[in-house]
């Protein structure tokens, strides 16, 4: 079996995030494995940055039904980066996918890590600076008061409560990370960062790296203490 002490596992390996992170792991010598849901040319991002053939990567259908199977290798870090982020989309066809892209998967990854009876793995869930509310002129951290704004937002919250449940009900090494917008080469046509025209100037939008995003992650889950975090560019 391979040692856990440097394996990590990516849910969500094949987005912007997955990749850099699985690229930023991969320079630190760890094993990676990874899980994609996605169609189409789901793998582009890893060979873009030229690391799909040094990722074990595991393909998933919508029931999670090898979910299970996958999580008897024994990870020293899960990550669950994967979610629908098309805000528009969660209040469409995409509502179920929305949720189910969250919730299931989340539930599977926490029931196994309170199975484990030594060594647990630690767990970081991608939560989203929509949970937060719109509060221009405020500091946020995460203790800030949360309404959702969209569906999508809505299953973040969910998600993030949950988390934080089980790490205080079973003292579990399970955190959040509340991520604001944040961009890359990596991202699809129909996000901001492809599709900027010349328009309203007076607007502020608080955008991100998904490189340098991925990198504060690798380093915070390294840290001893267990808590939730805001990584927020106006901070």
């Amino acid at each position: 079996m391979e040692a856990r002490k440097n394996k990590v596992l990516i849910y969500g390996i094949s987005g912007q995030n997955g990749s850099y992170l699985a690229k930023k792991y991969l320079e630190e010598k760890f094993i990676v494995h990874g899980i994609s849901r996605k169609k189409g040319k789901w793998d582009k991002n890893l060979k873009y940055l030229d690391i799909k053939d040094k990722i074990k990567i595991f393909r998933i259908n919508k029931n999670f039904d090898n979910l299970h199977s996958i999580l008897k290798n024994n990870y020293k870090y899960i990550i669950h980066l994967d979610d629908q982020t098309n805000v528009i989309g969660s209040y469409s066809k995409l509502e179920q996918e929305t949720f189910e892209s969250q919730i299931l998967p989340l539930q599977i990854f926490l029931e196994k890590l309170k199975s484990q009876k030594k060594n647990k793995t630690k767990f970081m869930f991608s939560s989203s600076g929509g949970i937060l509310r719109n509060q221009k002129k405020i500091k946020l951290n995460e203790k800030s008061y949360k309404i959702p704004q969209s569906l999508y937002a809505l299953s973040r919250l969910i998600g993030y409560e949950i988390v934080k449940s089980y790490r205080e009900m079973f003292n579990l090494k399970v955190f959040s990370i509340i991520f604001f917008n944040h961009e890359s080469i990596l991202r699809n046509d129909n996000f901001i960062f492809k599709k900027m025209e010349l328009g309203n100037i007076d607007v502020i939008r608080n955008l991100g790296s998904s490189d340098e995003n991925m990198k504060i992650v690798f380093n915070i889950m390294k840290k001893s203490k267990v808590d939730d975090y805001v990584l927020d560019t106006r901070s």
